[in-house]
């Protein structure tokens, strides 16, 4: 199988910041390319109910919840080599 290597995903707009180190991704995942796009996809549906529920949280006044929460979403980004998105979360929680 050919590894086609990619240097990031950059945000939209035009913006200079990359949301993920495909290559480091890659190598973290032994070159998988189909590994990494079944947990970028899961990563996306996780991180949809993470966030509702955080927001539940925090709107029923659970700091405890919530605080958990954004623990959760700070272990998962990093875990795919997705640096700004760890950054801001550690920036919140």
């Amino acid at each position: 199988m050919t590894s086609r290597r990619y240097d990031s995903i950059s945000a939209p707009n035009d913006t200079p910041t990359k949301l993920i180190d495909l290559n480091k991704a890659l190598s973290t995942l032994m070159e998988d390319a189909e590994l990494l796009r079944v947990a970028l996809q899961l990563f996306t549906e996780e991180m949809t109910v993470l966030l509702a529920q955080c927001e539940r949280a925090i709107q029923a006044g659970d700091l405890l919840k919530a605080a958990e929460i954004c623990h959760t979403l700070k272990g998962a980004p990093a875990n795919l080599s997705m640096q700004p998105l760890t950054d801001k979360a550690k920036e919140i929680g």
